[in-house]
């Protein structure tokens, strides 16, 4: 916490008398700092919110702050901006945010003297929220603070934003603290949307439809470079394949602004008849490969496949992008898979040694989150696609699955001493439109989740989980 010095904003006498009475804050020029802060050190995205109501501003370092602040009416008027760090050190102090509920105004600052005006003038110390630099360096920027006629405080970075701000009205206080530049935090983050049965079965439910353009609308933001489907994406086909054609006209918008796959689930495939029971049990080990449906209506817009099992057919895929500095690559597979799918996947694995790969099946975990052992009507268990896939390959990096019970994680140490991070989400909502959003860390090699459903801002934060290691492929 600084006390004395401050590169460039440090609160006046004048300033901290006005801050008491009115929060309105001066700040005037200090000594320069002795010494830069590492550029190592900044490891947390700053996520910068803004509510539409108040006008308050609201700076968090994690996807579910930010995603919490949605929930609560706040909206992000920009991508992430800023990085933080997270533990103190060199150069570096505490950023406290301070909050007035008269105003609905956070104040965040580093400086002891404002901090203790700030609690006579009604604010309550919400603690440390993340570490800035108390100096300049050249992976640095400076956090303008500007203050509105009623009191409420914006933090801004570019100049653009600063002359806005000026121009309406805002008085500029100068620079607050440092924060790192946003490239040091490479953003990566897949989404993850389970079982979507319960939203299709009319054309006038919005559920999925919505999930998907909120995905789009937030993609810079989160930091959204892959969306995958878990399957179950209808509950059964009918003669005018009315629920297949309700899941295409949702997925519709990803084409060309998010690449995306999906897996089958049983539901998807000819074993399961209208109604949602088996609808020929004596065969179901056969039609559950039937797929040809799934394929005509959902198949044709996976045009960003970089390769597949069977021509023609997506039950088995696997496509590559970059981000965050690394190379990615995301295998879905048929449910319970034949063997040759799962060599066919060792080959993908292994012709790819330098890509994070991260496995989309639709049966992996149970509700309780340990690994599946039974082969049910399919070919061979989840049990034994660990044993002959997931712990052969170090760059094996997360598998995700739906089918059964709400949410759960697993993490697994293999032979190798690879970390395998496995996530559930199969929640059969029929109210709302949960997603899980999972983002890679490449920076700390962590790897945390969410779970977030846009259509009524509804936040679990029992199903949140991390951040946990995961040591990344270069």
């Amino acid at each position: 916490m600084i006390t004395t010095r401050r590169r460039r904003a440090f609160a006046s006498t004048a300033g901290l008398a006005a801050l008491a009475v009115t929060a309105a804050l001066v700040v005037a020029p200090a000594e320069p700092a002795t010494s830069a802060p590492s550029c190592a050190s900044f490891t947390r995205k700053v996520f910068d919110s803004i509510n539409p109501t108040t006008g308050a501003q609201h700076l968090t370092r994690g996807i579910d702050q930010t995603l919490g602040a949605y929930s609560g009416g706040w909206t992000t008027v920009r991508p992430y901006s800023m990085s933080a760090a997270q533990a103190p050190g060199t150069s570096l102090a505490g950023v406290h945010r301070l909050y007035r509920s008269t105003n609905h105004d956070y104040l965040y600052t580093l400086v002891t003297a404002e901090i203790t005006a700030a609690k006579r003038g009604g604010y309550v110390d919400q603690g440390v929220v993340f570490y800035a630099a108390t100096s300049a360096s050249t992976c640095t920027l400076p956090v303008w603070r500007f203050t509105s006629g009623s009191g409420v405080h914006r933090y801004v970075t570019s100049a653009s934003d600063r002359s806005s701000l000026r121009a309406a009205g805002w008085k500029d206080e100068r620079v607050a603290f440092d924060l790192g530049k946003p490239s040091l935090v490479p953003v990566v983050s897949i989404a993850v949307i389970p079982d979507t049965q319960e939203e299709v079965y009319r054309s006038t439910d919005l559920r999925f439809g919505q999930r998907i353009k909120w995905l789009i609308a937030n993609k810079d933001r989160l930091g959204i470079a892959y969306v995958t489907h878990t399957g179950d994406v209808v509950s059964w086909d009918t003669a005018d394949h009315n629920q297949y054609v309700n899941a295409r006209a949702a997925l519709a918008p990803l084409a060309g602004r998010i690449p995306y796959s999906l897996s089958p689930g049983n539901h998807d495939t000819a074993a399961v008849g209208i109604g949602g029971s088996a609808a020929d049990p004596p065969t179901t080990y056969l039609t559950v490969r039937d797929t040809r449906v799934f394929n005509a209506y959902l198949g044709a817009g996976l045009a960003d496949m970089a390769g597949q099992y069977e021509y023609g057919k997506v039950d088995n895929q696997f496509n590559v992008f970059s981000a965050g500095g690394r190379q990615w690559l995301v295998l879905n597979l048929e449910l319970w898979p034949r063997r040759a799918v799962v060599d066919w996947a060792r080959s993908v694995v292994e012709s790819h040694p330098h890509h994070n790969v991260v496995i989309v099946t639709h049966s992996y975990l149970t509700a309780s989150g340990s690994i599946y052992n039974r082969v049910d009507y399919g070919a061979t268990s989840p049990q034994y696609l660990y044993d002959n896939l997931v712990q052969r390959y170090p760059n094996i990096k997360i598998v995700v699955s739906g089918h059964t019970g709400t949410s759960a994680s697993r993490v697994d140490t293999t032979p190798t001493g690879n970390v395998v991070n496995s996530f559930l989400l199969a929640m059969h909502d029929r109210v709302t439109n949960p997603v899980r959003i999972i983002e890679m860390n490449p920076v700390t090699n962590e790897v945390d989740s969410v779970v977030y459903a846009p259509w009524d801002r509804r936040t679990y934060p029992s199903y949140w989980i991390g951040p946990r290691p995961a040591a990344w492929v270069r």
